[in-house]
């Protein structure tokens, strides 16, 4: 091996440092990013969704759909919480062939965690999403939908690929959660007044209801008698908030964590992100001692 790298050209050389130094950076950077989600998932207690503090949390349930438009996943139509796809072309260039990517996408459309005490929302934008149901097919067309021969599962000239997350399958999701309240901060005194002042906006319906005695103006007694009803009208509205869960919310943090959704449990998530971390460190080691024996060899340092 030795005898080989001195009978390389200096350009030889030079291109076996810097290919040997990108590796290691680059196994670097993989390494480092994987341990970090590692110490992330193992180090943050799973939290129950009634109980749950504000701020970075771990989640574990059940994946759902909000009542309204279904997500479905654009290529194969499925109902789902999530989908990613991608669309390719066979390119030929002589006797080379490669597929090149013509369309992609990921949804962004908000679904519901369950964990039997409660529901959170999850907002997916910007997650790192693992585990998720994977399906590749090939055709003719540039999408499956307009196929009219039918979709191959071997060969064509377009290749899709699409990844989603069920509906009703097991969900793990670390990210930041905010609750809110739906009575949130209420001033009766403030919302008398600004409802009195919607009435106002209706002189005619404000006469029907409060002109007890027809003469076309509200007097003082029966505008006390409107705010009167004004505040026992929301007095109610807001017994009836008061009764309603929280809204909890899960997103990706702004302060550089990372949003995970994967559909492994956290043991087993923690565990593959491990493997990762340990499999990047010799090809780092590797690929560095390689570069630095290079170089120390063509006494380029």
């Amino acid at each position: 091996m030795q005898a080989t790298v001195l009978s390389w050209t200096h350009e030889e050389a030079l291109f076996a440092i810097i290919a040997g130094a990108v590796i290691a950076c680059a196994s670097f950077i993989f390494l480092w990013r994987s341990f970090k989600r590692y110490r992330l998932i193992h180090d943050t207690p799973t939290s129950r969704i009634r109980s749950a503090a504000q701020g970075f949390v771990e989640l574990f349930g059940t994946a759902k759909l909000l009542e309204g438009e279904p997500i479905l996943s654009p290529l194969s139509r499925q109902p789902c919480c999530w989908w990613h796809y991608r669309i390719e072309r066979r390119v030929r260039s002589g006797k080379t062939t490669r597929w090149s990517t013509v369309e992609s996408g990921t949804s962004e459309g908000i679904f519901a965690l369950e964990d039997g005490t409660g529901q959170a929302l999850v907002d997916p934008l910007g997650a790192e999403v693992s585990g998720s149901k994977d399906k590749t097919w090939y055709g003719n067309s540039r999408h499956p939908g307009d196929m009219v021969s039918g979709i191959s599962m071997f060969g064509g000239s377009y290749r899709y690929c699409e990844e989603i997350l069920p509906a009703g399958s097991q969900l793990y999701v670390l990210g930041n959660l905010k609750s809110e309240d739906p009575a949130g901060e209420f001033d009766l005194h403030q919302a008398v007044g600004e409802k009195l002042r919607q009435w106002k906006q209706n002189q005619a319906q404000l006469l029907m209801r409060f002109d007890s005695n027809g003469d076309g103006e509200i007097d003082e007694q029966e505008w006390a008698k409107a705010r009167q009803v004004a505040k026992d009208e929301l007095t109610q509205q807001y017994a009836s908030l008061i009764e309603q869960e929280p809204i909890h919310l899960m997103r990706k943090p702004d302060r550089g964590l990372p949003m995970l959704l994967s559909s492994f449990a956290p043991q087993k998530l923690a565990k593959r992100y491990l493997l990762k971390t340990l499999l990047a460190g010799p090809l780092f080691l590797a690929a560095g001692a390689f570069a630095i024996w290079v170089a120390s060899l063509r006494e380029l340092i």
